[in-house]
């Protein structure tokens, strides 16, 4: 069995890996004079990138507020890491954190998730049920919760303050 620490530097990963995929959304597809560029040059490669990345952010957000076991299967969610906490004091305000956090997630990308990723929804394939709009500012919200709280874990459990936000401008994301 992995030790906490084990499980808090994996999950730690995963966190950079969303942070660093929402960094590269909101430079690619969050600034509207890119979109001239797109119309220029292969729109439909754009468009397709646009939804695998901002799919790929919502199931890593979803992933990692899965309960700790589905299917009979662990899971690496923050509900494992609480779980896996000694008693508490903390362990209680991070779990209250972490209740408030999936309250957001299951108003913001919930049905997102069970209506386009997870399933073949057909009225939702049909066009008969849209998905709903989620704002950019919602999605922030819930990864810079998701920051807090693994923050909130590492000082706690690792006594160390850790950072998610990837520190890479623009030029860097292309090669030179």
């Amino acid at each position: 069995m992995d030790s906490l620490n084990d499980l808090i530097e994996t999950f730690d990963n995963l966190l950079v890996n969303l942070n660093g995929e929402w960094r590269l959304h909101q430079d690619l597809f969050q600034v509207p004079e890119h979109y001239i560029l797109f119309a220029d040059s292969a729109p439909m490669i754009w468009h397709m990138l646009r939804d695998a990345l901002i799919d790929s952010v919502f199931m890593s957000i979803a992933r990692l507020l899965d309960p700790p076991t589905s299917c009979g299967k662990d899971n690496l969610s923050v509900s494992r890491i609480v779980r896996n906490m000694p008693s508490g004091v903390e362990r209680d305000q991070i779990q209250r954190q972490y209740d408030e956090l999936r309250g957001l997630y299951d108003s913001a990308l919930r049905h997102w998730r069970n209506r386009k990723l997870s399933h073949n929804d057909l009225k939702t394939i049909k066009g008969m049920s849209p998905l709903p709009t989620i704002p950019y500012t919602e999605i922030s919200e819930l990864i810079n919760k998701i920051n807090e709280l693994s923050r909130r874990i590492g000082h706690v459990v690792q006594e160390v303050d850790k950072s998610f936000k990837p520190h890479v401008s623009n030029q860097d994301w292309v090669w030179k």
